[in-house]
């Protein structure tokens, strides 16, 4: 699942998936993703330490990364 901060530029301001949602994701042992969804270079990175602040808070301490379509887990 891809957690991103796009929906902090949005009038909701918050993060995508919604806390309630990556809690049980993490419990279901479903890996993450980080994103910025920027459209723009400078958009790049916006709000990655609230993302992984909301990961850490589910219970997450590595999220994957992908070379080449292949993953690595690595740590937050």
């Amino acid at each position: 699942v891809e957690v991103s901060s796009g929906g902090l530029r949005q009038p909701v301001a918050e993060i995508y998936p919604a806390e309630a949602f990556l809690d049980k994701f993490f419990e279901e042992g479903v890996a993450i993703t980080l994103a910025s969804d920027g459209h723009e270079a400078s958009e790049a990175g916006f709000g990655h330490s609230e993302v992984v602040a909301v990961a850490r808070r589910a219970g997450y301490s590595t999220r994957l990364s992908f070379d080449q379509r292949t993953r690595t887990e690595v740590p937050l």
